[in-house]
């Protein structure tokens, strides 16, 4: 589900640091994607 760099998620990493790392990958995929990925955490 979560495609864009799983490692980050994977580490235990807060939820602004994931975003932090995540958002130009966000833009490129589309918000919706992401912001779905991190609700499902």
């Amino acid at each position: 589900m979560c495609q864009h760099r799983p490692g980050v998620h994977k580490r235990g990493a807060g939820w602004r640091e994931s975003i932090g790392y995540d958002v130009p990958l966000c833009i490129s995929i589309g918000y919706a994607a992401c912001h779905w990925c991190h609700l499902m955490r």
